[in-house]
């Protein structure tokens, strides 16, 4: 009869083991930052005894910053695993063009008076939003979620020369602080919008060329919805988010929004009127064209 300090021991060897295992599958910055309870954060998993923090968030400025449970110095063994590694993503970004004085100072600014500023799109991929519109060059931009407006100038910078950007924000502080950086370099050509996105984008009479959704997730369906029709054949769609912090991978999602952004992806993946591809940048991108 094995000896009950033997078990333990062995479990704990066991569930070491799973956390070594976890580590180097994700080599990703082992750390946290206070933002929310233990119980709020939609990022945590448990495996085994132990508690892992998924982040969907690459550092900007405060390497910390984008992390949101508090880590306990002492009791249960907490890990923060990176859906991408931040070693990849700052290698992409060190080979990538860098930011403009504009958005530098958005990014800045996000950072460092806003609260949620890990919601921000970030270098990488707001280079990618502008590489996409650059190659469309659309007349006409959608934007539903304009948070402190550095998605809208890195989709403005494509726009054709008498394009315009239309950006749909429900709070009205951060739509009066992006436009005040829209003014430094797109006066009169991006168009902000203050409200319920479901109840704008009825009464904007355009016709799109792209669309970017990066809103309340549990209404992305809805948004799909009353935007396709007005999206012009072989105009593009990009949703944002859509693993959620990894949620999405779970056989059952533990929140509202993890739970629509999976709904979301099933929803899309059903259709037979587009086409779609989902990349692998920060925490999910889905690119669809009207067919």
């Amino acid at each position: 009869m094995q000896a009950k300090g033997t078990s333990s021991r062995q479990g704990s060897r066991a569930g070491a083991l799973v956390l070594l295992l976890i580590t180097t599958l994700y080599s990703g910055f082992v750390s946290a930052h206070g933002r929310e309870s233990l119980e709020e954060d939609s990022c945590v998993r448990r495996i085994g005894e132990n508690m892992v923090h998924l982040s969907a968030y690459q550092p900007q400025y405060d390497i910390g910053g984008q992390y949101c449970t508090e880590i306990p110095k002492g009791g249960d063994t907490y890990l923060v695993v990176d859906l991408i590694d931040p070693a990849i993503q700052a290698y992409a970004e060190k080979y990538t063009s860098p930011e403009d004085a504009l958005l530098s100072e958005v990014s800045a600014y996000t950072q460092a008076h806003h609260k949620e500023h890990h919601m921000l799109s970030g270098h990488l991929q707001g280079k990618f939003l502008e590489m996409v519109s650059w190659m469309i060059r659309p007349r006409r931009i959608l934007e539903i979620g304009t948070f402190t407006g550095y998605s809208a100038l890195c989709l403005a910078k494509g726009m054709a020369p008498d394009g315009e950007l239309h950006t749909i924000e429900l709070r009205e502080a951060d739509s009066a602080r992006a436009r005040e950086f829209f003014n430094a370099s797109f006066t009169g050509r991006i168009i902000s919008h203050t409200g319920n996105a479901l109840e704008l984008l009825p009464v904007i009479n355009e016709t799109w060329d792209l669309v970017f959704i990066d809103a309340d997730k549990v209404s992305y369906i809805e948004y799909f919805k009353l935007v396709l029709p007005r999206v012009r054949q072989n105009g593009f769609i990009l949703a944002d988010n859509v693993f959620f912090h990894g949620q999405v991978l779970e056989e059952q999602a533990k929140t509202k929004n993890g739970k629509a952004m999976k709904a979301f992806s099933e929803y899309i993946s059903e259709r037979q009127d587009i086409d779609k591809v989902m990349i692998t940048i920060r925490d999910g991108l889905y690119l669809i064209r009207k067919l």
